[in-house]
């Protein structure tokens, strides 16, 4: 299942939990990788926000799990990433933060942007 905040993206700051991506938006968020794709593991970080025990790690490709994730970090990576317009483009970045070492980079760009 393949999430997409278009209000954040939009500028707005709540998250869209509702949208759903269409049958031909999903092959841009849903790439073969080792583990679970960045894009669903930060989408459920978010969903989990209710819950009274809220998840907040992501496990990268190369077996590295990263924790601390908050809602905002999960909402500004996946902004990040549907900024770019060509599909490969955005593709590759999403490959890129499977790995350990570039999530941290984006994580650390993302949050001294604020």
């Amino acid at each position: 299942m393949s999430y997409t905040n278009i209000r954040t993206a939009m500028g707005e700051a709540t998250v869209d939990n509702a949208y759903y991506a269409r049958s031909h938006e999903v092959r841009d968020y849903d790439p073969e990788y080792d583990k679970t794709p960045m894009w669903d593991q930060l989408g459920k970080i978010l969903d989990s926000q209710g819950n009274l025990f809220p998840r907040n790690d992501v496990t990268c490709d190369d077996e590295v799990v990263i924790d601390g994730l908050t809602a905002r970090d999960c909402i500004d990576i996946r902004n990040l990433a549907l900024q770019f317009d060509k599909t490969e483009t955005r593709l590759e970045f999403l490959k890129r933060i499977q790995l350990s070492k570039n999530l941290e980079e984006i994580l650390d760009y993302v949050r001294s942007n604020r």
